[in-house]
């Protein structure tokens, strides 16, 4: 819907739920965004996380470095430095090293299936199993991720996000032993479901696909 008004040609700022705004085409009104609570410890690392990334893209790495990344990202990402913050901010949340140099092999990480089982109430952790021979869980520098939603409804049967890191597996020579028990970032109670999100990055910094999984709560 096309809003004019002879009154507010310029009018800007929010009042009540609308922000009034102007682009191109003329003056607008939208509903007015409520930001996240910025100030929670969760928020905090993240934002840290993403600002050290940025600094040090344009202040440590060579332009050999970047233009790296920048061919890496042609065709898949929208830039270098998205797909280097990308991947590293993933590392940073594992506690791992930053990778600066770009995966020598273009696509994505391998992890093969993995399994969660159900949420245990009394000891409020589940277990996830992996297979310790993919490229994260044989060197040191790859790490598998596990994320958990907060407890939903039983008739809940997706769950897109947010999810909270609730732990990692570390690569090693020695690669780790399955399953791994995780402990919940949220308290759980019987009969609710939790939801699991599951990424690793490999020693070289290229992240694996995404899995995705539901669990219910047991005693």
């Amino acid at each position: 819907m096309k809003w004019t008004s002879i009154i507010a040609a310029t009018a800007s700022g929010s009042v009540g739920g609308c922000t009034a705004s102007h682009n191109r085409g003329g003056q607008y009104m939208r509903r007015r965004a409520m930001p996240v609570n910025p100030g929670s410890l969760f928020a905090q690392e993240i934002t840290a996380s993403l600002a050290l990334l940025v600094a040090r893209w344009r202040t440590v790495l060579t332009p050999t470095q970047r233009d790296a990344w920048d061919a890496l990202a042609f065709g898949t990402a929208p830039t270098g430095m998205n797909l280097y913050v990308q991947a590293n901010t993933i590392r940073l949340a594992a506690g791992a090293t930053v990778v600066d140099d770009a995966p020598a092999t273009s696509g994505q990480g391998v992890c093969s299936l993995c399994t969660a089982f159900d949420a245990d109430v009394s000891a409020q952790n589940f277990k996830v199993s992996f297979v310790n021979t993919d490229p994260w869980a044989v060197a040191v520098g790859g790490h598998l991720l596990i994320y958990a939603s907060r407890p939903q409804a039983l008739s809940i049967n997706f769950f897109k996000g947010p999810y909270r890191l609730a732990g990692a597996v570390n690569g090693a020579v020695v690669p780790p032993t399955s399953p791994a028990t995780i402990t919940v970032p949220f308290p759980i109670a019987l009969d609710q479901k939790l939801f699991v999100q599951l990424r690793s990055t490999d020693p070289d910094g290229r992240l694996s696909a995404i899995q995705r999984f539901g669990m219910v709560t047991i005693p």
